[in-house]
């Protein structure tokens, strides 16, 4: 099964990055000045890097008071009830790749809370800490020289996995809670390498990408099996209004275990009014609307296969209200994130320790995040969301409120400061 699923990825590869269409550099190998590097051996990669950051913290509450381990059960960051959180203080260090500097480098360090969460997941290096880097690579753009992989960026190290509709930092989402989905149905990073291209160009523009990697597998740095995994993925822009992202793993994800394949099928469309119907209609300029869709099955002994779905949407409206001080036409001053989402877990594959041990849960959940931006680098949410679990094979325990309830009500407060 390794070798068959090796070979696959070689094939797609090729076909991938043999792909006609990408202007290859005429200049070849690598030079000392595409690297970033001066002829006098000073770098100036640093000076073309983009640095930003922010600090996280919220105070969420539960009007269940639970008082076990599981204070909000289910949740992915905001797991603590009637206390305040410092989710995260974080710096970012960006510099992309482009035909005048073809090496390029992502760090990305958090500490907090959030780090803890996306560490809990991971063996390795940052097992137990409550710090993290989600992101440190280096992307190097590969040169006319390189044949049929020029114009190719190969990224290897650590780097936050494109799965799912929604980010590790809060401030990059609409909401501020995680979704069920994003929380308990794919991977927070990947430790690997991947190799990326553009596919189609309109002008200057990319409007289909395609990528392949082959990493350790879901959050670990340090590889759980000797198994890899497997990364498909492509991203297509059909127009200004319509944004398809689409990705496939696969690999064997049990510790210790290389036998059994899991597969995770993720896509994720962004969905806007086009141009001219939104000038016709100011209600359609102010929405966006974001769809989430997910599968994953595993393979186990005897035969045994257990799945996970679910799908999770979230309208975005913007608008601005003059009696707090805007004058009607900065849409951006507050919003409004509405998201519905479902997901089932028939075998209690990815819910078992997140929620009551169970064989079969359904979950639903509703949020509501109400968002003010008094000022560019300042974002204040105030979020209500409602979760129902139903659980099977749990022997009578239910999912929240210490086993009581089958449904939990929080409030958030979310404060966060942007670098």
């Amino acid at each position: 099964m390794r070798r068959f699923g090796t070979m696959g990825l070689g094939l797609l590869g090729a076909v991938l990055l043999t792909t006609t269409g990408v202007a290859q550099d005429a200049s070849g190998m690598l030079s000392s000045g595409m690297l970033g590097w001066q002829e006098d051996g000073v770098s100036d990669i640093i000076s073309g890097t983009d640095i930003t950051g922010y600090v996280d913290t919220a105070f969420t509450y539960n009007f269940n008071n639970s008082t076990g381990a599981a204070e909000n059960p289910g949740r992915a960051f905001d797991t603590d009830q009637n206390e305040f959180a410092l989710h995260g203080f974080a710096l970012d260090f960006n510099r992309g790749t482009n035909a005048d500097s073809m090496v390029g480098y992502h760090v990305t360090a958090i500490f907090g809370d959030d780090a803890g969460v996306v560490n809990s997941r991971s063996a390795g290096v940052f097992a137990g800490q409550d710090y993290s880097l989600t992101n440190a690579n280096v992307s190097v753009l590969l040169p006319g020289g390189a044949g049929p992989l020029a114009g190719t960026t190969m990224t290897i190290g650590r780097f936050e996995s494109g799965l799912g509709g929604e980010s590790i930092h809060s401030n990059a989402n609409d909401n501020f809670s995680r979704s069920f989905l994003f929380g308990l149905a794919v991977p927070l990073t990947h430790t690997g390498v991947v190799f990326e291209r553009s596919l189609m160009k309109e002008g200057d523009s990319d409007t289909l990408t395609g990528r392949i990697g082959w990493v350790n597998g879901w959050d670990n740095v340090d590889d759980n099996n000797d198994s890899g995994t497997a990364l498909f993925g492509a991203d297509w822009k059909a127009s200004d209004s319509v944004d398809v992202d689409a990705d496939i793993v696969w690999g064997a994800e049990g510790a210790g275990d290389t036998a059994h394949q899991t597969t995770l099928v993720d896509v994720v469309a962004t969905l806007s009014a086009p141009e001219d119907l939104a000038q016709s209609m100011e209600i359609l300029r102010k929405m966006k609307l974001q769809l989430n869709a997910v599968w994953g099955g595993a393979d186990a002994d005897a035969g045994d296969h257990s799945q996970w779905y679910g799908f999770s949407t979230v309208l975005r409206y913007d608008f601005d209200m003059p009696v707090l001080g805007g004058d009607g036409n900065d849409i951006g001053r507050f919003f409004l994130a509405v998201r519905g989402e479902w997901m089932e877990d028939p075998d209690g594959a990815r819910t078992g320790a997140a929620l009551a041990a169970n064989d079969h849960a359904q979950l639903y959940g509703l949020t509501g995040t109400l968002g003010f931006k008094p000022a560019k680098a300042l974002l204040i949410r105030l979020e209500i969301r409602y979760d129902h679990a139903s659980l099977e094979g749990s022997g009578g325990v239910k999912a929240y409120d210490d086993g009581a309830r089958e449904h939990q009500t929080t409030v958030g407060l979310n404060v966060v400061a942007n670098l």
